[in-house]
């Protein structure tokens, strides 16, 4: 059985981060599919948005592109 772990919204930010090391492993753990939580892509966006002052297109595209690469969990009672 192969055990699925779950990538918070630092995770998703380092993929696109200036840090080289940590944009290269972080990469590497997407490149896994582990499990992200709706709250993890909102929160990305928002820092995307706010401090990272990007376009909310370019914004999107990187949301979607983590989607399309990690388990999309929602956050309800069972996953709690």
């Amino acid at each position: 059985m192969i055990e699925k772990f779950f990538a918070d919204t630092n995770i998703v930010l380092y993929t696109i981060g200036q840090d080289k090391h940590k944009r290269e492993t972080a990469r590497r753990i997407i490149a896994t599919k582990p499990l992200v939580s709706v709250q993890v892509i909102n929160e990305s966006i928002n820092v995307c948005l706010r401090k990272l002052a990007f376009t909310k297109e370019k914004a999107y595209v990187i949301a979607d592109n983590i989607m399309r690469r990690t388990i999309v969990i929602p956050i309800d009672e069972p996953a709690l």
